[in-house]
């Protein structure tokens, strides 16, 4: 991979994983709903109870969550982020990026990156969630850079990275444990169904 595509799977690496950590006590309701619903997952795993609870989240409620970890933990670079929640386990996410404030210190080239790479910027990053018997399958199918569409490479690179940052590290381009006793995950048009 050369050197701008390595800065690019860095960058794109970092808007996937959001920091983890409680949101305020002051939240948009839809946001919220999320969050409760993550910390009784937390609860109910630590606990062993509460199996066979179903969760249904629509696309606002996700967004609203998102819009609020943002808000709340500011990561660097990160103006906003949507999530469209398709047919058939297809997600596509849209994030609104300033690249002159993401840290690239790590990127090799870091100097002739930032020359092509500065501003604000669309990323996009297409792909399928699915997750059965407690093992989540992710595959990031596009990326895009504004209207570019990013080499099948490249996406592969970032999904790899991703998870090399998640505690305890994994690929996630192999079917991966899903957290909090979570069973499975049913992505359909506007919404996500969840079960533990």
């Amino acid at each position: 991979m050369d050197k701008k595509s390595a800065a690019l799977t860095a960058i794109l690496t970092g808007l996937l994983l959001l920091p983890s950590g409680l949101l305020s006590q002051e939240r948009d309701p839809d946001a919220g709903k999320v969050q409760e619903a993550i910390d009784e997952l937390l609860r109910s795993s630590l606990h062993n109870e509460g199996a066979g609870k179903v969760y249904v989240f629509s696309e606002d409620e996700l967004n609203a969550y998102i819009a609020e970890r943002i808000r709340t933990e500011s990561p660097k670079g990160l103006k906003k982020m949507q999530v469209r929640l398709k047919e058939n386990g297809m997600v596509e996410s849209l994030a609104d990026v300033d690249l002159d404030e993401v840290d690239m210190s790590e990127v090799p080239a870091a100097g002739l990156v930032r020359a092509f790479l500065k501003g604000r910027r669309t990323i996009g990053i297409h792909g399928t969630v699915e997750g059965r018997q407690g093992m989540a399958n992710i595959r990031v199918t596009d990326v895009y850079l504004g209207s570019l569409r990013l080499p099948s490479a490249l996406a592969q690179s970032v999904l790899k990275q991703a998870g090399e940052k998640l505690q305890p590290p994994r690929d996630l381009a192999q079917p991966t444990p899903l957290p909090y006793g979570i069973r499975s995950i049913e992505i359909r048009e506007g919404k996500a169904i969840v079960r533990n």
